[in-house]
Order: C-alpha cells, then structure tokens, then sequence
C-alpha cells in the first residue's frame, strides 16, 4: 500500500496550507472541509 503514489489527494488545513495524503493508506474517507476541489 502506498508504493504506487497514484491516489493522492489535495487537502487542505485550517491555516489554509496545502498538504497531500494517499486515499490507499490514508482514505478513503477525509473530513469534507479539508478536500481541495480545484474544480475539475
């Protein structure tokens, strides 16, 4: 798990800094006012 870096998401923090997890070993659920949608 992990080794592959292909499901990173954007998430972003109170601060307003961006930061990265992998949904493999991080996810799949991610609090909804972290994600970065960058309207894609």
């Amino acid at each position: 798990l992990g080794a592959c870096l292909g499901c990173p998401v954007t998430l972003k923090n109170e601060n307003g800094d961006y930061y990265y997890r992998q949904v493999c070993r991080d996810g799949p659920v991610f609090d909804a006012q972290e994600v970065f949608f960058d309207g894609c």
